[in-house]
């Protein structure tokens, strides 16, 4: 199946072949519906060399928690996904920034 089949039609026309240089998602990895397959997209409409930054929260046992956020061996699963679909130089930053977060960085 074309994977760009199944984007929306805007997303399609607008974002064309290595436009960006640097990709940045916030917290919104676990509602993306196919991982492997937003992933491939994103190194599409990246230039050679660009920088993805995925930054997940944590998962907390708070009961003040806002959403449940990711264990560490979904960070690291992701990371092995990112590999895998392409993407190189990965590596985890965890930072205490209000609450756990880890970023993936990988180069394109």
């Amino acid at each position: 199946m074309d994977q760009q089949a199944s984007l929306p039609a805007f997303v399609r026309r607008s974002l064309r072949d290595g436009r960006f240089t640097k990709v940045l998602a916030v917290n919104n990895y676990q509602f993306w519906p196919n991982a492997e397959l937003n992933l491939v997209e994103i190194q599409r409409v990246m230039r050679e060399g660009g920088w993805l930054v995925l930054c997940l929260r944590m998962h907390s046992a708070s009961r003040f928690a806002l959403a449940p956020g990711v264990t560490e061996d979904e960070v690291a699963d992701i990371a092995r996904l990112a590999r895998w679909v392409g993407f190189r130089d990965i590596r985890i930053v965890k930072r205490k920034v209000g609450r756990e977060a880890s970023c993936v960085i990988a180069r394109r």
